[in-house]
């Protein structure tokens, strides 16, 4: 992973599991704030770390295949400047099925 500076700030498209989580905690552990996204309201793991980040981790909400919700994400956090923008967020469509296996329509789903 890229070097982020010690107290720099992070936002992370697509960190409720997975890859997006571990960057998220990698990135606490290394002294970024962060502000994550998950799609859904429901609580995730990513919402335990939080709880455990000394406040620097804020928790957005936004479905990047929505485009008034992306809208609405850089109204809110439009006056703010990240050192690192990190676009996880992304869908399958069956755990055996690899890229190659899709449309181009597909893949840019």
């Amino acid at each position: 992973m890229s070097s982020v500076s010690t107290n720099g700030s992070v936002l992370l498209i697509g960190a409720s599991r997975g890859l997006g989580y571990a960057i998220a905690a990698e990135c606490i552990d290394r002294g970024s704030r962060v502000v994550a996204t998950v799609r859904s309201p429901a609580r995730t793991t990513l919402h335990e770390l939080k709880d455990t980040a000394g406040g620097r981790l804020e928790i957005e909400h936004v479905d990047i295949n929505a485009p008034e919700q992306v809208r609405a994400l850089r109204e809110r956090l439009g006056a703010r400047r990240f050192d690192l923008l990190f676009v996880n967020a992304g869908v399958t469509n069956g755990p055996s099925e690899t890229s190659a296996d899709v449309t181009t329509e597909e893949f840019n789903h």
